[in-house]
């Protein structure tokens, strides 16, 4: 579904009056997330879906300035790209 998504980066929406927070949504449900986050429903949504580069896709958080340490290890813990499961080794077949 992402491959496939041809909307814009959404970087969510708190409403403090609404009595319903999304905090995560499948992504193979584009239909869904579109409604989600049009301007009919009065939900809020922590959810965020980053396009490209430009608005954030891959890149690393830095809260102030000094570029030293990223959010990554505050929210995620200390764990590598395996303990993340950001490795997936496939089985290598002759064609």
């Amino acid at each position: 579904a992402v491959l496939s998504f041809r909307g814009n980066s959404y970087f969510g929406k708190i409403d403090p009056n609404a009595k319903v927070c999304w905090v995560s949504f499948p992504g193979k449900y584009e239909t869904g997330w579109e409604s989600l986050i049009s301007r009919h429903v009065k939900d809020s949504v922590a959810c965020v879906f980053l396009c490209d580069t430009e608005h954030g896709l891959g890149q690393h958080y830095f809260p102030d300035d000094n570029l030293q340490q990223c959010l990554c290890a505050q929210i995620y813990g200390e764990r590598n790209y395996k303990d993340l499961g950001y490795l997936q080794e496939v089985e290598h077949i002759c064609t």
